[in-house]
């Protein structure tokens, strides 16, 4: 990742892959398909329901325009859908709790 970033005039923080180790200890990881290659450097997209699980998660305010989106495009508008979702992915409740998902929820789906 350091090279690429710095072949492309990146900041090295461009990445954060430190929360993968810790969410495949705590749900289901999708595997994702084959997006796009760029040299040795293999480009994964997961599924958008992946994706909305981890952006209300981290329940940060650059997500909210993502997370309308991905709802837009799943068809989902309610609190209980959306927890589904979460479910899915984040089952364990005190990982949700630990990142104030129930707060982001609220904000999203009032």
């Amino acid at each position: 990742m350091r090279a690429v970033a710095q072949q492309h005039g990146l900041p090295a923080t461009w990445l954060n892959d430190v929360i993968s180790d810790a969410l495949r200890t705590q749900g289901v990881v999708p595997e994702g398909s084959l997006w796009r290659v760029f040299g040795p450097l293999e480009v994964f997209m997961s599924e958008p329901e992946y994706i909305l699980a981890l952006k209300l998660l981290a329940g940060r305010p650059q997500d909210m325009l993502d997370i309308q989106a991905l709802n837009t495009q799943l068809g989902i508008s309610s609190h209980a859908h959306a927890q589904i979702i979460l479910d899915r992915y984040i089952p364990d409740h005190q990982v949700q709790d630990l990142n104030q998902v129930s707060a982001t929820l609220d904000l999203v789906y009032p």
